[in-house]
């Protein structure tokens, strides 16, 4: 049950804080669209900035609608669309590792996953990074029966299930789901070679590649057939395709502050630094895995295990690195068929530990306790507020959440040359629905004559204009 309490704080603990970074605010501004409007498949965002949402297919968003349909328009709803699959990852992975290899190796990697700052921060907000962590996880565990079960009806079973795992992560976040494909197949030759097998697994595991291409594809064939009545979607995939997949290989967006887009090793330091404090457990585990001397110590299956886990991270980090457009949680879908890596070492080492020093029972019990407290205090010392950063907009978190509570008559001024615009109108479609705001010149409410019916904001110099009757 603590494994279970842990997982559960881990992906719940800042729902309740208020705030959504842009890119969250704009998918969650996105989902209400969708229940809002119906408009289910051809997703549109505001008139300037997003006329025609290009980046991402439309299930997470239909996910979001269906939550907000029956939790209502909050900002604890939007981060459920993350913290219900975070949840439900952490739950399946370990439940596997604990039928597999026991309480200790579970423990030891949800307590990894649990402490992992970078894990948590996307862990439960209305990103796609959560449900394509699921659907990754599912393809490994998927990979792993896969390889090892020997009845027919099992295989098929598994290989129904890695069906599903990539058909669900290309759906999440599009081609960047090809990860799961790519790692299961690279798991599969691998495993050839490792166990000597005939070339005949090699002409299976073409007939899977083929196979899992179809899931691959799957929910864009289901986008492009629900969207055929319109005469607009052709404009969605040459979009889709070539605004968003394409520009992001081969260009770095326009961006210059994405020094990065040459570096093609930019993603090993991107692993030591958001796994931190526990990346160096992840290649201890593996060594070990591969010594003599800890054959009675581990099972032969887990040795599968850190080859499927490999074979997913190089899946999803070797395309990644040659594209000129790479953000740090890019790796975030491996996380967790990493970590059990890490795991089992630490779970090693505490074996030996004990053994060695003979401490009672009363250690380990309070060590379990003593983590929940631990993150359960992470929640309670929170105050429901995130303080502001000049960071990514942040800025507008607290005054958002005002406006979303208001009147929704009232509009909101802003100086044009305090914050991006695309910021501005990520919040404005969540908690404005895309309407009555505005950038305007003039940096002080005397410059200009400011209406009643008008929030005027200066986020430079913290200005908010109290003579207004909205607030």
């Amino acid at each position: 049950m603590w494994l279970i309490a842990l997982s559960f704080l881990a992906c719940f603990a800042t729902v309740r804080v208020i705030g959504l970074p842009p890119d969250a605010a704009l998918y969650a501004g996105l989902a209400k669209k969708v229940l809002m409007s119906g408009e289910s498949w051809l997703l549109r965002g505001t008139s300037e900035f997003f006329p025609r949402f290009f980046e991402h297919p439309p299930y997470f968003f239909q996910w979001g609608a269906w939550l907000m349909g029956h939790l209502g328009f909050s900002d604890a709803t939007a981060k459920m669309m993350g913290a219900i699959p975070s949840f439900l990852s952490l739950l399946l992975l370990s439940i596997f590792l604990y039928r597999k290899w026991g309480w200790g190796v579970a423990a030891w990697t949800l307590l990894i996953v649990a402490t992992t700052g970078h894990y948590t921060k996307y862990a439960a907000t209305a990103l796609l990074e959560a449900p394509l962590s699921f659907f990754t996880l599912i393809s490994a565990i998927a990979t792993f029966y896969f390889l090892t079960v020997q009845k027919n009806y099992l295989r098929l079973f598994a290989m129904f299930a890695l069906y599903l795992g990539v058909a669900g992560a290309c759906a999440a976040k599009g081609v960047v789901g090809l990860g799961c494909l790519g790692g299961a197949i690279l798991s599969y030759l691998v495993f050839i070679f490792y166990s000597n097998r005939s070339l005949m697994e090699v002409f299976r595991a073409m007939f899977l590649g083929v196979f899992l291409f179809t899931a691959a594809f799957l929910p864009f064939m289901i986008w492009m057939l629900q969207s055929f009545k319109s005469p607009e979607i052709m404009e969605w995939v040459i979009g889709y395709f070539n605004d968003q997949v394409l520009r992001s290989a081969t260009t770095n967006r326009g961006e210059e502050s994405f020094a990065e887009g040459a570096n093609y090793l930019y993603f090993l330091g991107v692993i030591v630094r958001n796994l931190w404090p526990w990346w160096w457990t992840v290649p201890a585990g593996a060594l070990l895995a591969f010594r003599k001397k800890y054959v009675e110590e581990l099972p032969e299956d887990f040795r599968l295990f850190v080859i499927i886990a490999f074979s997913f991270f190089l899946s999803f980090a070797i395309p990644l690195s040659m594209v000129t457009y790479k953000l740090p949680h890019y790796l975030h879908p491996t996380y967790l068929v990493l970590a059990p890596l890490g795991g089992w070492f630490m779970s090693l080492m505490w074996k030996k530990f004990r053994k060695k020093y003979q401490f009672s029972k009363f250690i380990p019990l309070a060590f379990r306790w003593g983590v929940i407290v631990l993150i359960a205090g992470f929640a309670v010392v929170k105050d429901g507020q995130v303080t502001g950063t000049a960071n990514r907009g942040q800025e507008f978190f607290e005054l958002g959440h005002e406006i979303f509570a208001s009147d929704m008559s009232c509009e909101l001024w802003i100086p044009e040359d305090q914050t991006a615009p695309y910021r501005l109108e990520a919040y404005a479609l969540w908690y404005l629905d895309g309407r009555l705001w505005k950038r305007i010149e003039g940096s002080y409410p005397s410059e200009i004559t400011v209406p009643s019916n008008v929030i005027y904001w200066d986020p430079s110099k913290d200005i908010l204009w109290q003579g207004s009757d909205c607030l």
